[in-house]
């Protein structure tokens, strides 16, 4: 799953709890199902690229 589709599948997810299609826990077990496969080796550079460099001392 590359970004464009992680992003979708969240817009969808917030979409279809906004609209109350599904509960609390529901959404907070796909929401941590979504992000447990952002870990994938190919979305980590992605997401790793965009923090913030630690300052040294």
């Amino acid at each position: 799953m590359d970004r464009e589709e992680l992003k979708q599948k969240i817009d969808e997810l917030m979409h279809k709890y906004q609209e109350r299609e599904i509960d609390s826990e529901t959404y907070a077990t796909e929401m941590m199902n979504l992000t447990a496969s952002a870990q994938e080796p190919k979305i980590i550079p992605l997401v790793a690229g965009t923090l913030p460099k630690l300052k040294n001392g």
